[in-house]
């Protein structure tokens, strides 16, 4: 579990380097690292699914804590966690001012690759530890697990509030947009409709969400403009 978490975090590290050093697009930095992992994934367990039966591995994912469910609590706690650190510390200042404009941020004295390398590592670690807990509930390591996963959190994501131009999210927001979605989700299974529709429905949220965060950037700009002199 250690090793899997230690090997997150450096995947995510070497993300940050390639993206603050290398300058290569950030998209396509963690999609092609996406790619080698999920490969080697493949490679190591020969592409198949072998079952986990060590008690206190699967408590992670599937065991309750007074009836509540220990992944939950854990979800909680991250979420308070992160939520502090970006509304009440300098550094989660930072990152905002980083994600409006980086070279500003540079110019006001931001030690932007720093806070970068930083964010890329705890991405790292907390995807490895999602890993993990995907693991536990399922009682096994299956490589083919979450596949497509990665464009149903960026939907949740864009639909919370979080803009894609940076500079704007909260973690509420993004609690907010995973609740829809979810909702979204049970809502189209329940109606008995296809799962190749319900990927069509989640195609469209997101160009939806997408769509109106330009609009809402365009219209900041105009009145932006109106005010000047």
């Amino acid at each position: 579990t250690i090793m899997a978490i230690l090997t997150g975090g450096f995947v995510g590290l070497l993300n940050g380097v390639l993206v603050t050093y290398l300058k290569i697009n950030p998209l396509i930095t963690t999609l092609a690292t996406f790619s080698i992992i999920r490969g080697l994934a493949f490679v190591l367990s020969e592409g198949q699914t072998n079952q986990l039966s060590n008690p206190a591995f699967n408590f992670i994912g599937r065991g309750d804590i007074l009836g509540i469910p220990f992944s939950l609590i854990v979800m909680i706690l991250l979420y308070l966690l992160f939520a502090f650190i970006m509304r009440y510390t300098a550094f989660g200042r930072n990152l905002y001012a980083i994600g409006g404009s980086p070279e500003a941020s540079r110019l006001a004295g931001i030690a932007v690759t720093p806070h970068l390398l930083i964010v890329y590592t705890l991405s790292g670690l907390l995807a490895a530890f999602a890993g993990i807990l995907t693991v536990s509930q399922l009682a096994s390591s299956a490589p083919r697990a979450a596949t497509g996963l990665e464009f149903t959190v960026i939907t949740a994501v864009v639909l919370g509030g979080t803009s894609l131009s940076g500079g704007k999210g909260t973690l509420i927001g993004t609690i907010i947009g995973v609740i829809i979605l979810r909702i979204l989700n049970n809502g189209l299974v329940l109606m008995e409709v296809s799962s190749f529709y319900q990927d069509v429905a989640r195609g469209v949220v997101l160009i939806l969400a997408v769509g109106f965060d330009q609009i809402r950037i365009k219209i900041m700009l105009l009145q932006q403009r109106r005010q000047k002199p």
